[in-house]
């Protein structure tokens, strides 16, 4: 698996040993930029997008666009995370297309609740989270609302807490 994120922080460090854990052979890059090209993104099983940063490196090229829609395309399995799911989403022809291969995500205006420990539920009877078992994410702020496609199915989800269990893992 690489995981993609223009940002090492807490929880990318708590989903590489989660998948790690879990038998996984994971790589993490920061710099999306240089590494999302045709030629590296062959030797991956699964892309876990994570972050659609804007710092130095971290951002996406058409180029790098196209390569990870190419490889998805050609049957490597994708995985949406944290901002990931929120990343282009203006309504510019490519950031439909990446909404499109993202299975939806959050688009448009968010609640977005302050940091606090969420519980994470998994649910186990998918490749992608066999062998992961539910977990505590400290310090997380949850932003509420997704727009999922049909077709999708949630493979995790937080209880906000109040009101609801919120999707935050899902595949199409």
């Amino acid at each position: 698996a690489l995981i993609v994120t223009g940002i090492r922080d807490q929880s990318t460090t708590v989903l590489q040993e989660t998948l790690t854990k879990a038998g996984h052979r994971v790589h993490v890059t920061e710099e999306p930029s240089a590494d999302l090209n045709r030629e590296k993104l062959a030797a991956y099983d699964v892309l876990v997008l994570k972050d659609i940063s804007t710092g130095a490196g971290s951002v996406w090229t058409p180029e790098n666009r196209q390569a990870v829609a190419a490889a998805v395309k050609e049957g490597t399995g994708l995985v949406v995370l944290h901002q990931a799911s929120a990343g282009f989403n203006d309504d510019s022809t490519g950031n439909r297309e990446y909404g499109r291969m993202i299975a939806g995500g959050r688009r448009g205006s968010a609640k977005t609740d302050g940091p606090r420990d969420l519980d994470v539920t998994i649910q186990k009877d998918h490749p992608v989270t066999r062998g992961i078992g539910s977990f505590r994410q400290p310090a997380e702020k949850l932003v509420r609302s997704p727009q999922i496609t049909d077709g999708s199915q949630v493979l995790a989800t937080v209880f906000d807490g109040r009101e609801q269990d919120e999707p935050v893992v899902w595949v199409n």
